[in-house]
C-alpha cells in the first residue's frame, strides 16, 4: 500500500479549504459509466489551470470513492495536454443533492492514486468528521473535536478519532499545523476545524498567462494526432519572421518585397516570451529603412502570430487550406472526441477568434444521431470555450471524422453535423435549437441509399438487358430450327446449308485460282478418310485431300466425316489428277453414323453443327427467352 506521508501538507490543506470558496468552475470531464461530472473549482476571472487543483466529484447517485480512484489516472492523462502544470490535486466528492460525501488527494508523483482523507457530513456549530464509506461497517460519527487527528491505533481503540481510509496514515497533528502549512489554497478560505474567527489564507498567485505546448494527447482520429505547437506551426509555409528592436519574434503573413534586410519591426506592448516569440497584447510596425511603414498589427500576439482581440491560450495544432488556425480546446479520451477551435483569417493578415468555430474531431458518427448525444457534445464544446472566452456571442459548431478532408479541405462530405449558436441577450446562455442544424449525417446516409437505389436498378437494367440479348438470340436460333424442319424433305438444299468449298470459274478461275495463288478458304465438306500418310489423313471424297488435324481432343479414323476448317493447296506435291494436292486445316470433326452422312439430314443435327454446341435443343432456347420475356410469345418457333 502506497505511503501517504509526502501528500501531509495537501491533506490538511483539503480539510482546510471550503468547498463553497471558489466562484468558477470547468467542467473537466463526464463518465457515463461512473455516473459522475468533474469540475476544476477555481477563482472567477482566473485560468482554472493552477497547481494544486481542487477537484470536484459531482455524483448523480451514491458517491463511490472507488470510482474517484478509478477516473483519477485517466484524469491525469487528460492532465497533459490540458494541463501540464498540474502535479498535484484535491478532490471532493458530492452526492445527487449536493452534500459533500468525502475529499481525498492524489499526486502525479504518484500516477495519480487516490487517497481518501476523510469523509465529509454537513457542517454544524462545529466540524465534524464522519466515518468514509468502504465496503465494511464504520462506527456512528463521534463528538467533536477540538481538531481532527488520525490514530493508527485498532479500530477497538476509544479514542474519538475519524475514519480513514485504508492506506497508512501521518501521526497525530494539532490544527495550527494548518495556518503554518507552506502550501497556500487556491482561494481564501476559513479554517474548518474549531469554531473561531474567521482567518482567510494567503490567496495562491494565478500563474501569469502562457502558450501551452502539451504532450500529444494518447489517442488519435482517423490518424491523426494532435502534434505539438511547434511542430505545427514550422509546418506552415505562409509565415514571415522578423525580430523587433529588442530581439523578440513575429510572425506574420505579409512578405515585403525586394531585399527583407532593409526591413525592420518596431514593437509597443507586447513582451517576449522564453522561446523568444512575442506574446500578449500590443502592436508591431514594420518599417522600411527609408521610414516608410509597411505594415501595422494591433492586437494580441501568440507564439508571434497576431490576433485582433486577446489570443486564446491554447495551442495551435494546425492551419487549413484557407490559413484559418486551428488550436486544440480540450479532449475527451473517453468519448474518442478531439475538440477544436478554429480561428478565421482575415485579409489584413490576423487570426480572429470573435465568433469562433468550434469543432469536434471523431470517427464516432452515431454521436450525432440522438438529441441526447448531440447536445452533450456540442455544450462539451461550448462549456470549454467559456473557460477561455467567456463573452462570446456567436459560435458556429461543426462535427467532422477527420482533418485531411473535413477541416484543411472543408470538405463537407466528411462532416456529421453544422449548426450556428448565439447567446440568449437577456439569459447570456447558449440557444441551442435543433431546427437550425445540418445534420449530415442523415444526410449523407439519405445520399448512399439514393445511390444504392440508382446502383441496383442499373444493375437490374443491364441483367435485363443481356437477358433480352439472348432471348432474341434464341428467337433466331428457334426460327432456323423451324426453317430446317421445313426444308429437312429437300437432302440437296440440308447438304448446302452445311457445305461450302472453293470455286473455280473458267475465266477468272474464282477462288481455287486464289489458292492457287497461295491463298486461303473455308472449309466445311463431307469427307471420307480412306488411311493415314506422313501424319496426314488421306481423304477419297469428294476429293482427293489430306487433312491436317490441328483442333484440340479431335480423333478422326477411317470413316465418314463432316470436316471444317481452312483449305489451301501443296505448291508442290500433285494429285492423282496432276493438280495442286489440296491441304486442309481441321478444326471440327464430327463422325457420321451412315455412309455418305446422310444422318445429317435431321434438323437437330444440322442445328447444332452450324451453332457449334452439341447440347443445343430447342426447350432449352425456349427457356433462355422465356427469362426475358416471360408473357411474350415467341415469333416463327415451331413445337
Amino acid at each position: 500500500m502506497k505511503s501517504v506521508s509526502k501528500l501531509l501538507p495537501l491533506t490538511l490543506l483539503a480539510l482546510a479549504v471550503c468547498p463553497n470558496a471558489h466562484a468558477a468552475a470547468y467542467r473537466l470531464a463526464f463518465s457515463k459509466g461512473e455516473n459522475v461530472e468533474v469540475f476544476v473549482d477555481h477563482a472567477d476571472n482566473q485560468p482554472w489551470c493552477t497547481n494544486p487543483l481542487a477537484l470536484r466529484f459531482a455524483f448523480a447517485g451514491k458517491p463511490d470513492n472507488e470510482a474517484v480512484a478509478r477516473l483519477l489516472p485517466k484524469l491525469g492523462g487528460l492532465l497533459v495536454s490540458q494541463c501540464p502544470s498540474a502535479a498535484t490535486v484535491t478532490w471532493k466528492s458530492y452526492n445527487a443533492q449536493g452534500q459533500p460525501a468525502a475529499t481525498g488527494v492524489a499526486a502525479k508523483a504518484e500516477e495519480w492514486s487516490s487517497h481518501v482523507v476523510v469523509a465529509d457530513v454537513p457542517a454544524g456549530p462545529v466540524a465534524e468528521v464522519a466515518a468514509a464509506p468502504v465496503s465494511e461497517p464504520r462506527p456512528a460519527p463521534v463528538p467533536p473535536v477540538p481538531a481532527p487527528a488520525a490514530d493508527p491505533a485498532p479500530p477497538p481503540a476509544a479514542a474519538p478519532v475519524p475514519a480513514m481510509a485504508a492506506d497508512p496514515v501521518p501521526p497525530p497533528a494539532p490544527a495550527p499545523i494548518v495556518a503554518a502549512d507552506p502550501v497556500p489554497p487556491p482561494v481564501p478560505a476559513p479554517v474548518a476545524a474549531v469554531p473561531q474567527p474567521p482567518e482567510s489564507a494567503p490567496v495562491a498567485q494565478s500563474p501569469a498567462p502562457k502558450t501551452i505546448t502539451p504532450v500529444s494527447p494518447a489517442f488519435a482520429v482517423s490518424g491523426w494526432t494532435p502534434p505539438s505547437e511547434a511542430d505545427a506551426i514550422k509546418a506552415a509555409s505562409f509565415f514571415f519572421e522578423l525580430k523587433d528592436q529588442n530581439g523578440c519574434l513575429f510572425r506574420t503573413t505579409y512578405k515585403p518585397d525586394g531585399d527583407t534586410r532593409f526591413v525592420s519591426a518596431k514593437s509597443t506592448g507586447v513582451s517576449c516570451g522564453s522561446d523568444g516569440y512575442a506574446a500578449g497584447e500590443g502592436g508591431v510596425v514594420l518599417l522600411r529603412a527609408d521610414g516608410v511603414k509597411l505594415k501595422e498589427y494591433e492586437g494580441s500576439f501568440h507564439q508571434g502570430i497576431p490576433f485582433n482581440k486577446q489570443a486564446p491560450q491554447l495551442p495551435i495544432v494546425g492551419f487549413d487550406n484557407q490559413k484559418n488556425a486551428l488550436m486544440l480546446l480540450t479532449s475527451d479520451p473517453a468519448s474518442g472526441i478531439h475538440y477544436l477551435l478554429r480561428a478565421s483569417y482575415s485579409w489584413s493578415g490576423y487570426w480572429d477568434t470573435r465568433s469562433p468555430a468550434l469543432v469536434a474531431l471523431t470517427e464516432n458518427q452515431e454521436l450525432f444521431r440522438q438529441l441526447e448525444t448531440i447536445k452533450t457534445t456540442v455544450f462539451t464544446a461550448l462549456g470549454a470555450l467559456d473557460q477561455i472566452q467567456p463573452k462570446t456571442q456567436n459560435v458556429s459548431f461543426i462535427g467532422v471524422r477527420d482533418v485531411p478532408q473535413g477541416l484543411l479541405k472543408n470538405d463537407r462530405d466528411s462532416w456529421f453535423y453544422e449548426i450556428n449558436i448565439s447567446r440568449n441577450w437577456n439569459t447570456k446562455s447558449w440557444q441551442f435549437n435543433p431546427q437550425n442544424a445540418n445534420n449530415y449525417l442523415f444526410r449523407h446516409e439519405a445520399q448512399a441509399a439514393e445511390e444504392k437505389r440508382m446502383a441496383d436498378l442499373q444493375r437490374q437494367y443491364e441483367e435485363q438487358r443481356k437477358l433480352e440479348q439472348a432471348g432474341y438470340q434464341a428467337q433466331t436460333q428457334l426460327q432456323q430450327f423451324a426453317q430446317l424442319k421445313s426444308e429437312s424433305s429437300d437432302a440437296n438444299y440440308i447438304r448446302s446449308r452445311l457445305l461450302s468449298d472453293v470455286s473455280y470459274a473458267p475465266t477468272s478461275g474464282g477462288s481455287y485460282a486464289r489458292l492457287v495463288a497461295g491463298g486461303k478458304a473455308a472449309y466445311s465438306q463431307i469427307v471420307h478418310i480412306v488411311g493415314k500418310t506422313d501424319e496426314r489423313w488421306e481423304t477419297d471424297y469428294p476429293y482427293e485431300s489430306q487433312l491436317n488435324i490441328v483442333g484440340h481432343n479431335l480423333k478422326p479414323e477411317k470413316g465418314w466425316f463432316l470436316a471444317k476448317g481452312e483449305v489451301t493447296v501443296d505448291p508442290v506435291k500433285r494429285d492423282s489428277e496432276d493438280l495442286p494436292l489440296t491441304l486442309v486445316a481441321v478444326t471440327y470433326l464430327q463422325a457420321c453414323t451412315e455412309d455418305g452422312c446422310t444422318d445429317l439430314r435431321d434438323p437437330l443435327k444440322i442445328m447444332r453443327m452450324q451453332l457449334g454446341d452439341d447440347n443445343w435443343t430447342p426447350d432449352a432456347a425456349r427457356q433462355v427467352f422465356k427469362q426475358a420475356w416471360p408473357d411474350r410469345n415467341i415469333q416463327g418457333d415451331v413445337q
